[in-house]
């Protein structure tokens, strides 16, 4: 596999990066100075209108930009009159009432409701994200993006700009690595960084077997609900109405009574339940 750009600019610092850049794009002015690009960056900020159920404008006039004013992100300014607000996640959440104080930040500055974008964006994995739905934000994934850099103006771009192919495959990559629980053997599932897998699996969970695959977030960090069961490995839980075998691989931190994954073996619908 070639070198990736973005195996190396992993912080939310280098993704905010290539979103403004991806925004400026679609500035009118830039029709001409790259036309693949500027399609590209148009329809990067229409989808981001969509995913918050807003009309794009015809023609974006204006766009200013800007990192880190007033803590928030990215901030950009559309046509004079709009204001979307981004807050970019790469695996990490939420925290320290930091959407609700970006949110008035932002009323503050003149615009009304109708005229503020909230978008909170994610292209890890989170198991919630009903906090950012409960401060008005609409939830842009990784697979909402992918949509973009795939399509056929995201194609073109990855054919003429390294940046563009670089940050698609990238992002591909970890998609297929999060879906790869879809179609390997229990016995092949490589625990991800973080919770990179652990919704999917909780989704596969949910839609196959009709049970919320919760566990209690003293142990994963991913999830809340409860669970019962001691910590040792291959420990049958009960999880809900019906219990399953989860062969799990811990370690134990040195203070407090958290615990890290490293591996996931297999899970049973018909297993015994011990606790």
């Amino acid at each position: 596999m070639k070198p990736n750009l973005f195996q190396y600019a992993t912080s939310e610092l280098s993704q905010d990066a290539i979103l403004c850049w991806l925004l400026s794009w679609s500035d009118n002015k830039h029709k001409v100075t790259d036309p693949i690009l500027h399609e590209l960056g148009r329809n990067f900020l229409d989808s981001l209108y969509q995913c918050a159920n807003r009309t794009p404008p015809e023609n974006y006039q204006s766009i200013e930009i800007y990192q880190q004013s007033g803590g928030i992100d990215i901030v950009c300014y559309v046509n004079g009159d709009t204001a979307l607000v981004i807050e970019d996640k790469v695996g990490t959440k939420q925290h320290s009432n930091q959407l609700a104080r970006y949110k008035a930040t932002i009323s503050k500055r003149g615009f009304s409701p109708d005229k503020i974008i909230l978008v909170y964006l994610q292209t890890r994995d989170q198991s919630n994200y009903s906090e950012a739905a409960q401060h008005g934000y609409s939830v842009y994934r990784r697979r909402d993006l992918l949509k973009v850099l795939e399509s056929s103006s995201g194609m073109a771009a990855q054919k003429e700009n390294n940046i563009v192919a670089d940050y698609s495959s990238h992002l591909r990559r970890i998609e297929n690595n999060v879906q790869g629980f879809r179609t390997l053997s229990p016995k092949n599932w490589t625990w991800n960084r973080g919770s990179d897998s652990i919704s999917n699996y909780k989704m596969y969970l949910q839609t196959q077997i009709g049970v919320m695959f919760q566990i209690n977030r003293e142990v994963f960090g991913a999830f809340g609900g409860k669970c019962r069961g001691t910590t040792s490995a291959g420990n049958i839980f009960k999880l809900s109405r019906q219990s399953f075998a989860l062969k799990f691989g811990f370690r134990t931190r040195e203070k407090g009574a958290r615990f890290e994954t490293y591996g996931i073996g297999e899970f049973s619908k018909n297993a015994l339940a011990t606790a």
